[in-house]
């Protein structure tokens, strides 16, 4: 396992997360999405927008990171 990559279950959620983000889901709209399909965060919470903002954003700064280190 890369340190720098996300595992599948994290990247099947980044991709949920993102294609709801690009359907003109605020961050808020996306926890309430995620919390009423019961999908729980990586330690087991429910969602709250800024844990939904911070997977957006952890996502495009491991793959900055992965491109640096090719």
């Amino acid at each position: 396992q890369y340190p720098n990559r996300f595992s599948e279950k994290q990247f099947a959620r980044h991709r949920l997360i993102k294609s709801l983000h690009a359907r003109s889901f605020v961050y808020r709209k996306i926890a309430k999405f995620l919390n009423e399909k019961g999908i729980k965060t990586e330690k087991g919470f429910v969602w709250k927008s800024n844990y939904v903002y911070s997977v957006l954003k952890r996502y495009e700064e491991r793959q900055m990171k992965v491109v640096s280190l090719n």
